[in-house]
């Protein structure tokens, strides 16, 4: 993507090459240049936690990393969980900004007690430093200390995409 859009001086036309440079640039990157990763895991054991502090749910295998050529990045989980007794929590933490998307107290998501559900989490960051490597992992919570909150990967795949935008 261009970094640099040449100014039209009074009398100029936008015809100059350096400007046909430019929108090719941006065409070429809005159809081919944007990176793209993403991945599927399926782990032997499926992930729990009993904490109510924000954690990762995997920082080996739940992470996506890819190098942006902008600032902006769109990163999605996509997996099946849920919580014994009570609430599970879950949101997208961002390496590079050093926090998470979600609201300070409750994240992106929540699933319900008792009840397997399909977990989408989706998060837009800005403000990424670009042609840097930025990773994302999955974090999670319960939202009562002792109750267990699950992640399930053993016979569940795990979905992660990072794509910049």
């Amino acid at each position: 993507m261009p970094t640099a859009i040449p100014t039209v001086n009074a009398g100029e036309t936008i015809e100059s090459v350096a400007w046909g440079n430019v929108i090719k640039a941006f065409i070429d990157y809005l159809h081919t240049g944007r990176t793209v990763a993403s991945s599927t895991y399926v782990g032997s054991a499926n992930l729990t936690t009993t904490l109510a502090t924000w954690a990762d749910a995997d920082a080996t295998n739940l992470i996506v990393t890819l190098t942006p050529t902008s600032t902006r990045v769109r990163v999605t989980f996509i997996f099946n969980a849920t919580a014994a007794g009570g609430y599970a929590e879950f949101d997208i933490y961002s390496v590079g900004l050093t926090a998470r998307f979600g609201d300070a107290t409750h994240g992106i998501t929540s699933c319900i007690q008792n009840a397997q559900s399909q977990i989408k989490v989706e998060a837009l960051f800005t403000g990424l430093t670009a042609n840097v490597a930025q990773s994302f992992k999955l974090q999670y919570r319960s939202v009562t200390a002792g109750q267990t909150s699950t992640i399930y990967n053993n016979a569940y795949p795990v979905t992660m995409i990072a794509e910049e935008c």
